[in-house]
């Protein structure tokens, strides 16, 4: 959840080139689409929403429309089943459970637990994506975020169903640390996203 849209696009224009649209889901879900004059997309890039993203991803292959390549950094996924890592994180970092927890309740249908497809893609109500042409994806996971035995499980369940998968641990990183661009973990991950990008969306 990056500070303003300002800073978004600034930190992308260090990763992704000229009129190259690339969604990455905006928590406040707003897909900002700029089509050009000559009916291409220029970027447009956001932060926080990952489960988000993997949803388009998701309907978006089942509709034929190709995606080159899906990016989920930091990821927010949850169930209601504890993680160790949620339990050993808990108030460390920023984030507390309670916080997450009632992002889901203002999130979710009002029936539904942490478990729905929405929080919980590969949970006991969600669904396997085998045989579904699923974009190329660059997993980034904070190894101090509550949340990152869940990420480590979606990329594990992408792999599980075939799909491609780079996964990029950084385990003794912290949510937000992409807003410290004076530290190797910002520019290491910065470099693998243009790497993600130069190889599989130009």
């Amino acid at each position: 959840m990056a500070g303003s849209d300002e800073v978004n696009r600034n930190e992308c224009k260090t990763v992704v080139p000229l009129h190259t649209w690339v969604l990455i889901s905006n928590f406040k879900v707003s897909y900002h689409m700029l089509r050009r004059p000559d009916g291409t997309f220029e970027r447009d890039l956001a932060d926080s929403g990952g489960n988000i993203a993997h949803h388009v991803a998701v309907r978006a292959a089942e509709e034929g429309i190709k995606i080159h390549g899906n990016i989920l950094l930091n990821a927010m996924f949850g169930g209601v089943e504890r993680t160790e890592s949620e339990r050993r994180l808990d108030g460390k970092y920023f984030v507390t459970l309670q916080d997450r927890d009632w992002y889901w309740k203002a999130y979710l249908p009002e029936d539904a637990d942490r478990d729905h497809p929405a929080c919980n893609p590969f949970g006991p109500n969600g669904r396997r994506l085998r045989g579904l042409p699923f974009a190329k994806s660059l997993i980034i996971v904070s190894g101090l975020d509550l949340t990152c035995d869940r990420q480590l499980g979606y990329a594990e369940g992408l792999r599980e169903d075939g799909h491609d998968v780079k996964l990029v641990h950084r385990e003794k990183a912290t949510i937000g640390f992409y807003l410290l661009s004076n530290t190797d973990h910002y520019h290491e991950v910065m470099e693998e996203i243009a790497e993600f990008v130069r190889a599989n969306l130009l």
